[in-house]
């Protein structure tokens, strides 16, 4: 992620998001309400049940945490804001390929691509946008350091 930050900082691309750390690994802070949050299949709390039902476990917790919430605004926001301060010129929205989170996330990506071009027909700005999934490798061939 340091890397699509750089970039970011150097303006070579408009927005880098990552997910929460985990505060009790020293990787930074997430909100206290998310405490109890099932971030990964690995949870012991998980033990006994099937992949599936890991997955959908984790899925439905992760949804339901204010990070999550906080994701999906901050994303609508800024890919609502980056249109508008680019009427007529086509947006692409780069989601790099991760593991189980990332994976919902992206998931949720054409969700909020859907709503932010419905409320940019509903202004009348015409705005291109695609959604574009790739490996890391393939981000930093097309993004060098």
């Amino acid at each position: 992620f340091e890397h699509c930050e750089r970039l970011r900082s150097a303006k070579k691309i408009l927005l880098a998001f990552d997910r929460p750390r985990q505060p009790e690994l020293g990787l930074g802070s997430q909100n206290p309400a998310d405490v109890d949050v099932v971030w990964s299949v690995n949870d012991p709390r998980l033990d006994g049940k099937t992949a599936d039902e890991k997955w959908d476990a984790v899925q439905a917790s992760v949804k339901d945490s204010v990070w999550f919430h906080g994701f999906r605004d901050r994303i609508k926001g800024a890919v609502l804001a980056i249109a508008q301060g680019n009427a007529g010129r086509a947006i692409r929205l780069i989601c790099i390929k991760g593991g189980p989170i990332t994976n919902l996330e992206q998931h949720e990506m054409s969700t909020i691509t859907n709503e932010v071009e419905r409320e940019l027909d509903e202004i009348k700005l015409d705005a291109t946008i695609t959604l574009q999934y790739v490996s890391y490798s393939k981000f930093c061939r097309e993004f060098p350091r």
